[in-house]
């Protein structure tokens, strides 16, 4: 048999007819596509028909490049016209991704192989081409994820970091707010030491706010979660806009009717719209410019929380949301990606912990942020919060305010910090309480063994070494149920009542707590 000849290409001429090619071409499931040495199309199959929307009449007799957007077409005649010049064989997937165009004008990304085939009118190129769209999408949005999981555990590290500063922060505060009020209240007003105890007492409580920024950050802030209209809540704190907004700023409102609740903290969620409305304040950099405060309802899907700062583990659904639109200078990306970092900012980004503090509230709700910017046209940020469902169990109440009173009896202090059980303790002495101490959990478990019975109160740290404040209140509740109980934290109350959720009377005393908020406490728990 004499051997088959060479074509100039390096590949065999087909052995099978015409006809035998293109029912081969015709029958193959990618977009099959014949290209002659000056671009145009000379067969095509129904595959192709399928993918771009043309009919093959359409087709044949035209460029390739009819099927290429039009950014790109200019730039593919020099890659097609340098490949003629040596064409080769060239796998799926092994040269560059394409972007196709449809006849309706969509775009898809396409993956293309080429094949050379020598015949009697000179080269052909046979095109195969894939669809990779979705592929590419799915590819997109995994790494989107992986991304927000990674920003997610990054922001989980930074807050467990912050949380836990706070945390021995406020067990300083809780020492020097107790012994600045206690030592007041063994000096005459007019003597020069009031001042200076004065001066320590208002310098404790603006640390005691940056604790609480921290706290904030990390999601662990103190909570009282209600049932809340955004709505409501944006039209009262509109009220405080004449002292925070420049002279030089228009403020509209849009507030949607009939908006569904949400569960919230009500002084949290003033507290990310007042830095929002600051922030977009001071990005009109004393000029003349437009504040929007919008609020509304917004059906959430996955596609949409992607472009979101929230959990990945946020579900789509109905929010509720406000936002706030200005006109200002707005934001490249680069500062975008950065806007939520701790103590970053630029020259009109909220100060300190700003709107990383915001975002820990938003996250501590189980809630979303979606913001829009540009250079020169102004930044939009969204806040959303899920619409209602129920109002979690232990649901914080609120503690009454009361004059100067004393109260005799039994007390039971468990803190591992000497110094806040300290303090701690000539506090409730100063209210006519007798105190005994206990340095963790276990400690105190056994002094309510031996003094069960006669206990008045009971306070105890939420975090000990060998038994935490909860687990040992709920022994002892367990035992007597009508004991009165404070559990004192600088976390969020509602996890704290999470933690003791069987037994609601307990009272949730934040850190660091002033003389004036441990009484309030103290008559709660003992219904004074």
């Amino acid at each position: 048999m004499a051997p088959r000849r060479k074509s100039k290409v390096g590949r065999a001429e087909p052995r099978h007819s015409p006809e035998f090619f293109r029912t081969a071409v015709e029958a193959a499931p990618n977009a099959m596509i014949v290209v002659d040495a000056a671009g145009r199309i000379t067969m095509v199959n129904a595959a192709t028909e399928r993918m771009f929307g043309y009919s093959r009449l359409e087709l044949i007799g035209e460029e390739i490049e009819l099927l290429l957007p039009e950014a790109i077409r200019a730039q593919h005649v020099g890659f097609r016209s340098e490949f003629m010049r040596n064409p080769s064989t060239r796998a799926m997937g092994a040269g560059r991704e394409l972007l196709g165009r449809r006849k309706d004008g969509a775009e898809l990304q396409v993956e293309i192989g080429l094949n050379p085939i020598q015949s009697p009118d000179g080269v052909l190129v046979l095109a195969s081409i894939v669809d990779i769209s979705e592929r590419v999408k799915a590819a997109r949005e995994k790494s989107e994820l992986e991304e927000r999981v990674r920003h997610s555990q990054k922001l989980e590290s930074l807050g467990v970091l912050a949380g836990g500063i706070a945390h021995d922060f406020n067990n300083l505060l809780s020492v020097i707010l107790g012994n600045a009020e206690l030592a007041l209240m063994h000096v005459p007003p007019g003597s020069p030491a009031a001042k200076h105890l004065d001066r320590i007492f208002s310098t404790a409580r603006r640390a005691a706010e940056l604790s609480r920024q921290m706290l904030a950050y990390s999601g662990r802030g103190r909570f009282e979660v209600k049932h809340v209209n955004i709505s409501q809540l944006v039209r009262e704190i509109s009220e405080l806009l004449n002292v925070s907004v420049s002279k030089k700023a228009r403020v509209r409102m849009e507030f949607a009717p009939d908006l569904p609740e949400t569960d919230a903290d009500a002084a949290q969620i003033n507290q990310v719209i007042m830095n929002l409305i600051t922030n977009a304040n001071e990005s009109l950099e004393d000029k003349p410019g437009e504040i929007v405060l919008r609020t509304g309802l917004h059906r959430v899907d996955h596609a949409y929380l992607r472009e979101c700062l929230a959990d990945p583990d946020i579900q789509p659904g109905p929010f509720v949301y406000f936002e706030v639109q200005d006109t200002g200078c707005g934001m490249d990306e680069a500062t975008k990606a950065r806007i939520f970092e701790p103590f970053f900012t630029t020259k009109f980004a909220g100060r300190g912990l700003g709107l990383a503090a915001v975002q820990g509230i938003v996250r501590a709700h189980r809630g979303a942020m979606h913001v829009r910017s540009a250079p020169g046209t102004g930044t939009t940020m969204r806040v959303l919060f899920p619409a209602t469902a129920s109002l979690s169990a232990g649901q914080v109440r609120t503690a009454p305010n009361g004059g100067a009173w004393r109260v005799s009896g039994l007390a039971l202090v468990a803190d591992d910090e000497e110094f806040v059980r300290a303090v701690t303790r000539a506090q409730l002495e100063s209210f006519g309480l007798q105190v005994i101490e206990a340095a963790d959990g276990e400690e105190a478990l056994r002094a309510f063994d031996e003094h069960g019975p006669s206990l008045a109160l009971a306070v105890l740290d939420l975090t000990m070494p060998r038994l935490d404040g909860d687990q040992a209140a709920s022994r002892m509740l367990s035992r007597r149920p009508d004991l009165p109980l404070i559990i004192a934290s600088g976390y969020s109350a509602q996890e704290v009542s999470q933690r003791v959720r069987d037994y609601p009377h307990v009272v949730m005393l934040p850190k660091p707590a002033s003389l004036s908020d441990l009484q309030a406490a103290v008559r709660r728990a003992i219904n004074l």
